[in-house]
């Protein structure tokens, strides 16, 4: 009789339980094989749409598709979709559904009760001292609400899972005692306002008064005892055993220990202080004997090991492990690398094993431009030539205006030292508005990475300049002629932004300081200084302010009385001032061909807007200029106002502007659009 009581109490309350869970009709049977596609239906959900609850459950409506329209994964998107209104501040919101088959097609009708939104109105918390409470609201609040009011939602998961988080803040501090007590959610009779009461004990702050060393015989003392008196008063709980461990131990294998352990103990005080006692096994002190290379199929070992600090002879040290790591990984050549000391004692094996990336890169990259119209970049790189970590590289670089052919060298670390040596040789071919621009040459370039975002570049040219298609004088005091030119520049360079192609927070500002004389080799004596500074800020995820200076300026010295008119600065296109064609901006001839300057202004102010995934409006002003002498650095100023397009990609912006020119002279277009892949700076 007992055991027919219990039965049938649990099938009461069990088939109570059931059908409290299930639609008010039953659904058919479970969806057969036959069913290759489903509908949808939604009753009942007024205050959030079809598309934001079907987005909530996506992943679940893919798995119908990908695993075929059974019942689980109808209840799961019911389930998601649920939890999406509550998390949206409705705790009273059931979504159940209904589904049959209709032939080969399957009918899913979710059945949405919302219930009312419930506003978190006030939260009251007492027995906190260490936190305020505005500074707990957060464990209670969602989205950007940063105290109860109207525009705070009352979600029960949030309110749920508060206790834990104030613990593990309080716990943080020190306070290994302090309980959230209770937190009681409080709701009027319509459940539309909850008032939450949170009552708090914080209990006794815990701190290190003192870590005690052992004795520390001829082990680094200095660097030990500064090491642990970091974590003299700071909060303990009990993650801190192992950061002072950690420390320790780094400290020892610093001074050579590999192998050293460290162990402490924790007396602890009634008023909360906390000593801990610290006991320590050193190891040997350990020196690299040799150094072996697994793994390497192309990359010479000789060249792996001349990038390690560690060498044979010289005591192990864990700044010398990581930086010989980090010296292999920017190599860019492994695609994995272990490091490990192998054997016993004082005398060890370095062991550097390594898995490497392939080593030729094939790059192309198509484009377009306003002026040049399509265009595309070939190039064919190795990055491993010989196995030794050196790198010869071709380009070829076609369009309708211009080609080029590139042919490089580069020694990324010049005699084993932080220097890389780059060697292009070149030639090249332009069509100019007013001339055809030819150019063979080659460089010596030096550059030194001082840090992440610093480089400075010293180098050596020397090319022949050549000029053609120039139809008629272009005046007196404009020199177009064939000229061999050979100088010297140094170019340091700071970059800060967080992508190469888009960027959206950062700077990138250089100086470019040139000197030609005949006695490096060339036919023109001249001075060529270019500056250029942009900079990059973000509002939001939505709003890019992007500003960009550029100034440079050219003059002859010596012999030379004129620039000739290849060497000169133009201004005018979809990089510099967008109001004007290709370096129409400026002086001209009484052909209207440009005649360029010696000096050239161009100041650039973008405001970019994401319209919706990866496209952007913007608007811009160009302000810029070209003076025909140095004299005239500050004449002839011209601006530009307008909007565009951009439509974001990993390689670059396909970019549309119209640039509208309010100064606009007698013979001129009120405006010019632009069509290219790049952004203007």
């Amino acid at each position: 009789m007992k055991a027919f009581f219990v039965c049938w109490v649990l099938l009461v309350f069990g088939g109570c339980a059931a059908a409290e869970s299930e639609p008010q009709e039953p659904p058919a049977a479970e969806p057969q094989g036959a069913i290759r596609a489903a509908d949808f239906e939604f009753e009942g959900n007024q205050n959030i749409g079809r598309g934001e609850l079907e987005n909530a459950a996506v992943d679940e409506f893919v798995d119908l598709e990908k695993y075929g329209y059974r019942r689980a994964e109808v209840d799961d998107a019911a389930f998601m979709m649920e939890s999406y209104y509550r998390d949206q501040g409705y705790p009273f919101a059931r979504v159940r559904y209904r589904y049959r088959p209709q032939g080969d097609r399957l009918l899913v009708r979710f059945l949405v009760e919302e219930g009312p939104r419930t506003n978190l109105e006030k939260i009251r918390i007492t027995g906190n001292s260490l936190f305020t409470n505005q500074e707990l609201y957060g464990f209670f609040l969602t989205g950007n609400a940063t105290e109860p009011g109207p525009n705070s939602w009352f979600v029960q998961s949030k309110v749920d899972s508060a206790a834990s988080g104030i613990r593990t803040a309080y716990m943080a501090q020190g306070y290994l005692e302090a309980q959230v007590v209770s937190i009681e959610p409080i709701l009027n009779k319509e459940r539309t306002q909850a008032r939450l009461r949170v009552v708090i004990e914080e209990g006794i702050r815990h701190f290190i008064q003192r870590v005690r060393l052992p004795a520390l015989d001829d082990l680094p003392q200095k660097a030990l005892q500064e090491a642990a008196e970091k974590f003299h008063r700071l909060p303990y709980y009990p993650r801190r055993n192992q950061e002072v461990r950690s420390a320790l131990e780094e400290v020892l294998a610093e001074a050579g220990h590999a192998d050293a352990k460290v162990e402490t103990n924790r007396i602890s005080r009634k008023d909360g202080r906390e000593i801990m006692d610290v006991q320590w096994t050193p190891g040997p002190k350990v020196t690299i004997q040799a150094i072996e290379v697994l793994g390497n199929e192309k990359t010479s070992s000789s060249f792996i090991r001349s990038r390690l600090r560690l060498q044979p002879g010289v005591v192990f040290s864990r700044s010398g492990e990581r930086e010989s790591f980090a010296r292999l990984y920017q190599t860019g050549l492994f695609k994995t690398i272990d490091m490990r000391l192998k054997g016993t004692g004082e005398q060890r094996i370095l062991e550097v094993e390594v898995e490497e990336n392939p080593t030729i890169e094939i790059t192309v990259a198509p484009g377009y431009g306003s002026y040049e119209k399509l265009r595309t970049k070939l190039g064919i790189r190795e990055n491993n030539l010989f196995g030794t970590g050196r790198a010869l590289r071709g380009e070829f670089k076609l369009s309708m205006k211009s080609e080029s052919v590139l042919v490089g060298f580069t020694s990324p670390w010049l005699f084993g030292s932080d220097l890389s040596l780059d060697v292009p040789v070149f030639t090249r071919r332009r069509e100019e508005p007013a001339f055809v621009h030819r150019e063979s040459g080659f460089g010596l370039l030096l550059k030194r990475q001082w840090s992440q975002p610093l480089s400075t570049t010293f180098g050596y040219s020397l090319s022949h300049s050549e000029i053609s298609e120039l139809e008629g004088a272009v005046g007196a005091r404009v020199v177009a002629e064939d000229v061999r030119l050979a100088s010297l520049f140094l170019e340091p360079r700071h970059d800060t932004r967080n992508d190469l192609f888009n960027p959206s927070a950062g700077h990138l500002g250089s100086i470019r300081l040139e000197y030609g004389d005949d006695f490096l080799g060339s036919q023109l004596n001249f001075q060529r200084t270019q500056l250029s500074y942009s900079s990059y800020s973000s509002f939001s995820e939505d709003w890019i302010l992007a500003f960009s200076a550029r100034t440079g300026f050219i003059r002859p010295l010596g012999d030379t009385e004129a620039i000739p008119l290849q060497e000169r600065f133009f201004n005018g296109g979809e990089d510099s001032v967008r109001s004007f064609e290709e370096s129409r901006l400026g002086p001209r001839d009484r052909r209207g061909r440009p005649l360029g300057g010696e000096v050239r202004n161009i100041l650039n102010l973008e405001l970019r807007h994401r319209l919706f995934g990866n496209v952007y409006g913007a608007l811009f002003f160009d302000y810029g200029n070209v003076g025909r002498d140095f004299e005239d650095y500050w004449d002839g100023f011209r601006s530009g106002v307008g909007t565009g397009l951009r439509y974001l990609l990993p390689v670059g912006a396909v970019r549309l502007d119209a640039g509208y020119k309010p100064d606009r002279l007698p013979g001129e277009s009120t405006f010019e659009v632009h069509l290219s892949v790049g952004m203007a700076f």
